[in-house]
């Protein structure tokens, strides 16, 4: 029997590219985890199951062909401009002709399904391929690129993208109801089957909800850490006219995000958002609809303001409570994951030291000059400040400390003096309101994680942890001694892993 002509056999495209953005909503969805071969079907719940993975719609079913890149754990998202291979089927779908059984619901519990008579629609027996952008070998391979809630594409279609990770390969079976909204006639009981390939995207986030600045992403950062509102960041920008005029550029800048010091004001704003939204060196243009969006109040064309991230200045309070007296502003990030540790020996640049007077910005006269100092952490062979600031730096960090308790850099008698309090009081009355340190953390051993460590290494660490604590309760060090007993007891807190010969000492 001859099929029935549809709009699935006609020359149409499938995705129509002339339609106008349009904010539609689409949810946050989750890649599928798993190997190729895993099936994910959708049914509609609202909630994320144990993994973390939101389900598909209703109506849906994916195959996973190819994993996606492991380095990769960004995902497109509703406003990302993507770039895909397509290859899309009509196919037909299978279903019961009658029912034997009583059960209700899907699937069928109780396994009585006496006939499994199944109808085709009429094009089933070779499925119909009906869009292609890999091309047929008489025509080239073109990548589509669409924006996800365009409306350019089906909002299932982008449902099942923002799913997936970059060079992952899915087949989507798309049940014909969730179709209709798109203006497609599809025989009774048929599906259209997608077999999708993600090649890239463009992040892009509208800024101000109005699309008067659009951020769009030219080159990803490195690591996962954004700056916050109340941190400095060392940035480069330019703004440039719709006839290549350059309107400013500022390189190397130092910005406090969200003191809107930048001028025009409005560029502030526009500016605190997207770096808000920007990981250290990475780079983005934002796309203003005029130039009244962002401050430029003469110029009512299209402008365009690039922006690169060099550096996120993170604050942090590393003083034994918290109390603000000692804080770590990060000049130069290091690197690698891993921190010195309490018991390992570290080898720290002291570049400068200066003293602060009050009501006077930093720096102020200078007590020491450069000097490097090789000390084990937490054994007290240097003042805390500089014990405490090197325990949360990674290798190669620059960073600024300012302590305002002078009794946290008081180094006399220390095996590693850096005369800071010879030379305070040397000053006599002078007044001062902090002392400023420019340190360098070089190197440090790798330190050892508890669990991998025998029984009797633990044991071995955990004494040469309370003799440290007794040297330093000597010294009326009570902070630092507190430390070192807290990382004896960690180290001996359980008797898992330890032999019958080494419990008697572990208790003591």
């Amino acid at each position: 029997m001859a099929s029935e002509p549809t709009d699935l056999d006609s020359d149409a495209p499938l995705l129509d590219t002339t339609t106008p953005y349009a904010s539609n909503s689409i949810s946050d969805s989750v890649s599928s985890l798993g190997r190729a071969g895993f099936v994910r079907n959708g049914r509609g719940q609202r909630k994320s199951n144990s993994l973390g993975v939101r389900p598909l719609p209703e109506g849906v079913e994916e195959v996973l062909l190819r994993e996606g890149e492991v380095s990769c754990w960004r995902r497109p998202q509703t406003f990302d401009e993507v770039e895909v291979h397509v290859v899309g089927k009509a196919v037909a779908v299978k279903q019961l002709g009658n029912r034997s059984c009583e059960c209700k619901g899907w699937p069928h519990r109780c396994g009585r399904l006496k006939e499994k008579r199944m109808h085709a629609t009429p094009h089933a027996k070779a499925p119909a391929l009906f869009l292609s952008s890999k091309g047929d070998g008489s025509t080239s391979s073109e990548p589509m690129r669409f924006v996800l809630g365009s409306g350019t594409a089906p909002p299932v279609l982008d449902t099942a993208i923002a799913t997936m990770k970059k060079g992952q390969i899915s087949r989507f079976t798309i049940q014909a109801p969730l179709l209709v909204s798109f203006a497609w006639e599809l025989p009774v009981g048929s599906a259209v089957e997608f077999e999708i390939e993600l090649l890239s995207w463009v992040t892009r986030d509208d800024l101000f909800s109005n699309g008067s600045v659009i951020r769009v992403m030219k080159r990803p950062g490195h690591g996962r850490q954004m700056p916050r509102l109340g941190e400095e960041v060392t940035l480069s920008y330019n703004a440039m006219g719709m006839d290549n005029t350059l309107l400013c550029e500022h390189t190397q800048t130092n910005y406090l995000l969200g003191s809107g010091s930048l001028r025009p004001h409005a560029l502030s704003a526009a500016l605190d958002r997207t770096l808000c939204l920007m990981t250290r060196g990475e780079s983005s243009d934002l796309m203003c609809h005029s130039g009244e969006a962002i401050g430029f109040q003469d110029l009512h064309g299209a402008i365009t303001v690039s922006v690169e991230l060099q550096e996120i200045h993170e604050l942090k309070d590393v003083s034994f409570n918290k109390t603000g007296k000692l804080l770590k502003k990060r000049l130069r990030h290091g690197e690698g994951h891993r921190r010195p540790r309490d018991g390992y020996e570290a080898s720290v640049m002291v570049h400068a030291l200066h003293l602060v007077p009050p009501l006077e910005p930093p720096p102020g006269p200078m007590l020491v000059a450069s000097k490097q100092v090789a000390f084990v952490c937490g054994n007290g062979d240097v003042c805390d400040a500089l014990d405490l600031a090197t325990l949360e730096m990674f290798k190669g960090e620059r960073a600024q400390l300012t302590c305002s308790d002078f009794a946290l850099c008081d180094d006399t008698g220390l095996k590693h003096e850096l005369e800071i309090s010879k030379t305070l009081a040397s000053l006599g009355s002078t007044p001062a309101s902090a002392i400023v340190f420019d340190v360098e953390l070089l190197d440090f051993d790798t330190p050892q994680d508890l669990y991998s460590m025998s029984g009797a290494e633990r044991l071995q660490f955990a004494i040469g942890r309370k003799d440290a604590g007794a040297r330093l309760f000597k010294q009326q060090r009570w902070q630092m001694a507190m430390r070192s007993y807290n990382r004896a007891i960690e180290a001996v807190g359980h008797m898992q892993g330890f032999s019958d010969a080494l419990r008697p000492e572990a208790q003591q």
